[in-house]
């Protein structure tokens, strides 16, 4: 007959963990689309992260938590301009986080954060 086992289940946790910057700074003009090349690594747990096409390729899958960050520095973001900062899946634009010029906001951040259920294969950046 058939034998059945019990007792607790056990799975191991093995959190993907990974921090990237850009110590260098990035430069743009008005009404330009940049990618912030993500050139330090300070961790990254599977490898997962190239520096050569600023992309992460999910190891496995499940939910994926992504925070990026950029700060204004010696610029003031004008009264009708915004500067939007995009978290991308696979190459599409998924969550999107404006911050809307005001003639008085150098030295502004703007933060996104966003949770994406990714397939071992897929990218974000």
């Amino acid at each position: 007959g058939a034998r059945i086992m019990r007792g607790p289940v056990t799975r191991r946790f093995d959190p993907i963990r990974a921090r990237y910057r850009n110590t260098a700074g990035t430069s743009w003009s008005a009404n330009e689309t940049k990618t912030i090349p993500f050139a330090t690594i300070d961790y990254d747990s599977h490898s997962a992260f190239s520096t050569s096409t600023n992309r992460f390729t999910c190891p496995r899958t499940g939910y994926y938590r992504v925070t990026s960050q950029i700060f204004h520095s010696g610029q003031t973001v004008v009264t009708g301009q915004s500067t939007v900062l995009y978290l991308r899946k696979n190459s599409t634009d998924l969550a999107g986080f404006v911050m809307a010029g005001n003639g008085n906001n150098a030295g502004y951040s703007c933060t996104a954060t966003a949770t994406f259920f990714c397939l071992a294969g897929d990218t974000l950046g």
